[in-house]
């Protein structure tokens, strides 16, 4: 048990290490650089976290913003301002020159509590990577574009704007709802043309089974008289016909009500209530849209072919039994009849049985001789004990 404990630790912990990563992989991860005006206007930047250094505070980090001297970062900058010490700031430098890493671990040097690094070439923004070991980076720091980047450079701390970078964790619903979009979107698609098609089939069997209006009214109808000895019950009311009924006459010369066999043939099958033959009005050719292979609940168990006698095997099929071929069924062999016993005793002394067991009369038998066409049968010997003396003794 404690084996299986362990295995079952290891694959949950497996489990939660690769939810991880998936999360990891579809959760994204932006940032926002909101700058607060001394006119108490607000703009925010769109920017994008950094894979590298501290991660920032889900509060976020606010502080003055100062343009790097020099603005690439690529050397060892100046500090900040140092009538500002009760304040964080912000490094604001310009990318190109040297790695990601260099410039934001030289804003570190010099003082700074955060890097925004703006695109000198167009507005499109990225995670900055690191191209050297990062333990070394302590602070956060993000990646702004071309626009974003202009307007920061309007906004340093001597303008006495704040500058509040704070991170905002999203799911990328753009690109899993599209695909997920599209899939139910297909799947109804052909839900549908299934749902057709299957509509379809299903009307064009139920017009096979049943019978249209059309064929319907070339069946013959009568009026029921009395004194008319062919119909009495309705088999499907169980009412007895009346004078005036309308009797709808099927080919198997079975009547019903209209009433009743009308909704029978048109809405559930063409075929005869009691007799089960299929209802084929005068003058329409039986075709075979229906299949005689088609089953359902009222189709008998067995066919008419199985319902057939085979043929009683021969010895010639099986082979003789015993080295003897058997009789045919049709030839019946009488017993013999048993032969008449004729006891014969053979002439001598008797002796005491209880003291001479050994010898014994003989009793043949003998076959008939009327029975010339019939074989003797074998001669049977019956050896009788004589037990007592008290047997009588045969007289020559």
């Amino acid at each position: 048990m404690a084996l299986l404990r362990i295995g079952w630790g290891e694959d949950l912990q497996m489990i939660c290490v690769l939810l991880v990563c998936f999360l990891m992989q579809i959760i994204d991860v932006s940032a926002d650089v909101i700058i607060n005006n001394s006119d108490n206007s607000t703009v925010s930047i769109l920017s994008m976290p950094s894979t590298f250094g501290a991660l920032l505070p889900p509060a976020g980090l606010t502080g003055y913003l100062a343009i790097a001297d020099p603005l690439t970062a690529c050397d060892r900058i100046l500090p900040p301002p140092e009538n500002f010490s009760n304040f964080d700031f912000f490094a604001l430098i310009r990318r190109g020159s040297c790695n990601f890493d260099k410039k934001v671990l030289l804003a570190q040097e010099s003082g700074y509590r955060g890097a925004i690094v703006f695109n000198n070439e167009n507005n499109g923004i990225f995670p900055m990577t690191a191209e050297s070991s990062t333990f070394e980076i302590a602070i956060p720091s993000v990646f702004v574009g071309l626009d974003g980047g202009e307007i920061l450079f309007e906004s340093d701390y001597t303008t006495g704007s704040m500058v509040t970078m704070t991170r905002t964790i999203t799911l990328p619903w753009g690109y899993y709802l599209y695909p997920f979009i599209t899939v139910i979107t297909t799947c109804l698609i052909f839900s549908c043309f299934y749902g057709i098609a299957k509509f379809i089939r299903d009307r064009r069997r139920l017009r096979r089974i049943r019978l249209s209006k059309d064929h319907l009214k070339k069946l013959p109808v009568i009026k029921f008289k009395k004194g008319d000895d062919r119909y009495d019950v309705c088999a499907i009311c169980l009412d007895e016909y009346e004078e005036g009924n309308k009797l709808r006459i099927l080919p198997c010369q079975h009547a019903f009500h209209c009433k009743c066999i009308d909704p029978w043939l048109t809405n559930n099958r063409r075929t005869c209530p009691i007799c089960k033959r299929k209802v084929v009005p005068p003058g329409v050719p039986d075709s075979d849209e229906e299949s005689d292979d088609s089953t359902d609940e009222n189709t008998p168990l067995l066919g008419g072919s199985s319902n057939r006698s085979s043929p009683i095997p021969d010895d010639s099929q099986f082979g003789a039994v015993g080295g003897q071929r058997r009789p045919s069924p049709e030839v019946f062999l009488d017993p013999p009849a048993p032969p008449p016993i004729c006891e014969s005793y053979d002439s001598g002394i008797v002796n005491n049985a209880a003291t001479d067991k050994e010898d014994e009369s003989t009793f043949e038998l003998a076959g008939p001789e009327n029975e010339p066409s019939q074989p003797d049968p074998p001669e049977v010997e019956l050896l009788i004990d004589i037990e007592s003396s008290n047997t009588p003794t045969p007289t020559v």
